[in-house]
């Protein structure tokens, strides 16, 4: 055996080893070969998809058998926390790794391409939030947020440095909020700690991702940004659940209702 193929037998693992190693310690352990083929496939979506409308008809049970609003409200925060949880942890993997384009509008996670705004209606419309897909994803960023979670529960916020807004962003409480940028649109998720930007990148890979907020330059760069809060939005998780909010709701919880998504 010549000895140059003999050191590219060995070369050449190691450094596909090192390709996969620095993808996984960048956080694009997506764009490994057998991401979507192996783990987060299609079929495997559908199922998934499923399971959480199942878990949303318990949940609006619970809302309609209730005698009193105390027991609505926790029915909604119920609402408010599994729809959260659901789209980080069961929705989004499915989708990380997803080619980015500007015009991509695939209704298959890893397969195809998608563009930033039908990301964001794509994930909520495949989570049961009865929204029009196609029509939401094509307005500015701006009426996207407002469309969702109406205009009394919109911030906007002109020229802040990362560290100010991102510091803004958590004086709402941790949860999951849709960003609205320059030319671009997202999700933020507020955990403990951290604040993660989950977007279909046009930058590098060039594909959806979840990053850091604070080490993201499309966020850090954007001089305009228009924040609304999902989680525990009022509006939002009557809509999801498929319930008219309750009549004698306050006057805080109309507020939060407001929007393109009330019943």
């Amino acid at each position: 055996m010549p000895r140059a193929f003999r050191i590219t037998l060995v070369i050449l693992p190691a450094l596909l080893l090192l390709v996969v190693l620095t993808l996984m310690a960048m956080g694009y352990k997506s764009l490994l070969p057998g991401y979507h083929v192996f783990f987060y496939t299609p079929s495997k979506y559908q199922k998934t998809i499923q399971q959480i409308f199942r878990e949303r008809d318990d949940i609006r049970m619970q809302y309609k058998t209730a005698f009193i609003e105390a027991q609505r409200d926790g029915a909604i925060d119920v609402a408010s926390q599994t729809l959260t949880q659901n789209i980080e942890s069961r929705i989004w993997p499915y989708w990380l790794g997803t080619a980015y384009d500007f015009n991509g509008n695939t209704r298959t996670p890893g397969k195809g391409k998608i563009a930033c705004g039908y990301f964001v209606t794509t994930v909520l419309h495949d989570a049961g939030i009865p929204i029009d897909r196609n029509a939401l994803a094509q307005v500015a960023s701006e009426k996207l947020v407002t469309g969702l979670v109406g205009e009394p529960n919109t911030q906007r916020y002109h020229n802040l440095t990362i560290g100010e807004f991102l510091s803004a962003v958590k004086s709402f409480g941790e949860g999951l909020f849709v960003v609205g940028l320059d030319t671009h649109t997202g999700f933020l998720l507020y955990e403990p700690e951290e604040v993660y930007f989950i977007h279909a990148s046009a930058r590098f890979p060039h594909a959806v991702v979840r990053e850091p907020a604070a080490a993201s330059p499309t966020l850090r760069n954007s001089k305009y940004r228009v924040l609304g809060k999902i989680s525990g939005n009022y509006g939002l998780m009557s809509a999801w659940l498929n319930v008219r909010p309750s009549p004698v709701a306050t006057k805080e919880k109309r507020l939060r209702g407001e929007g393109l998504l009330v019943p």
